[in-house]
Formats: C-alpha cells, structure tokens, sequence
C-alpha cells in the first residue's frame, strides 16, 4: 500500500477549510463596519444635509414653477375674459347705437309722415271752403240774374237791395271777420252800396272779392 503522508498531501477537507476562510473574512468586514469612523460619519452627514438641500432647492423650485404657471393661467384665463367682456361690451354699443339711428330714422319718417298729413289737410280744407265759396257766389249771382229777368224793372232795385243786405249779411257772419272791418266800416259801405244801386249804376268797385 502506497503511503501518501511523506508526499506533503493535506490531508485536510478542501472544502471546509474554504468555508472557515470565508466565515473569516465575514467577521473581519463586521468589525470593520462597527469601527466608529468620525472623518467618514462626518462625511456622511455633510453629504446628507448637501443632498437634503439640494431635495429641498429642487422641490422650491418646482413649487415656483407650479405657481408660476398657475398664474400664467390665471393671468390668461383674466385676459381673455377681459377680452371677452370687450368683445360684448362694443357689441352691445353697435347694437344701441344702430337701435338709435332706427328710433332717429323711424322718427324723422313719422314726423315727415303727420307733417305731410297735415298739409294735405290743410289744403284739402283751403279746397273745401274755397269751393263753398265759389258756390255761395255763383248762387248768388244765379240769384240776381234770375231777378233780374223776372221782376220789372221797378221792382228790381228793391229787389237788388234785399240781395245786397243778404249778401253783407253773409259776409258779416263768414268773410268780414276775416277782413278784420268793424261794424261801422260794414255800415258805411253798406249805406254807399244802397245809394249806388238807388242811382242805378253798378258798385263792382266796392264789393269786396271773397
């Protein structure tokens, strides 16, 4: 049998002496992590508070920016509301100012509209009594031509003079007002009318045109 224990061979497990080196190296690395290391804990809290710094500069700064874009939307949704209120207010303006000129316009045409009516009124009234007159006239005269050929000639001057009294009368009541004559202008022209007819001439240079 051959003998292996002068030839160095370990006769040891492989295998468990690798095991107990790493179990080594296990509790040097823990008794190097519970070492107190004031330059490294130090460290360690300056980098903390820089990088709680930094957290809170970066969450400041995303804070401004919300709000600064919140009142970017304010200020937008302001402005266009404003320019909304614009938008409706000039409306509004065109719109009364183009109801006044319509109010204006209907106006002038209403007035233009009763201006003509009363014109048309007034002239058909200046017809109306025009042509009353015009009759009154010519009955008139139908009257003392109609005398005339009926009664002799004696009579006819007594006659004339009724148609004349009539006549004055008439105009007294309708046209002598209008003339503006007193009541002794209206006696005196009619006393001279009498007389002229007496002498038989004819007065057409006293009688007063309607």
């Amino acid at each position: 049998m051959k003998d292996f224990g002068g030839t160095g061979f370990d006769s040891r497990d492989p295998f468990s002496g690798g095991l107990l080196g790493v179990v080594k190296k296990k509790k040097d690395v823990i008794k190097q992590t519970d070492f107190h290391d004031p330059v490294r804990e130090s460290f360690e809290a300056e980098l903390e508070r820089v990088q709680k710094i930094q957290e809170q500069e970066r969450q400041r700064i995303v804070e401004e920016q919300e709000r600064a874009l919140e009142l970017a939307r304010r200020e937008e949704e302001e402005r266009m509301r404003l320019a909304r209120e614009q938008v409706e207010r000039q409306r509004r303006l065109e719109e009364e100012a183009r109801e006044a000129a319509w109010r204006a316009e209907q106006e002038q045409l209403e007035a233009m509209r009763r201006a003509e009516e009363q014109r048309v009124a007034r002239e058909e009234e200046r017809r109306r009594l025009f042509m009353e007159e015009e009759r009154r006239k010519h009955a008139a005269k139908q009257k003392l031509l109609e005398l005339e050929e009926r009664m002799p000639r004696g009579r006819l001057k007594l006659e004339r003079l009724v148609v004349i009294f009539w006549l004055m009368q008439m105009r007294k009541c309708q046209g002598w007002r209008k003339k503006k004559m007193s009541p002794g202008q209206l006696t005196w022209v009619t006393g001279r009318m009498v007389k002229e007819w007496w002498r038989g001439s004819q007065p057409q240079h006293l009688l007063i045109q309607v």
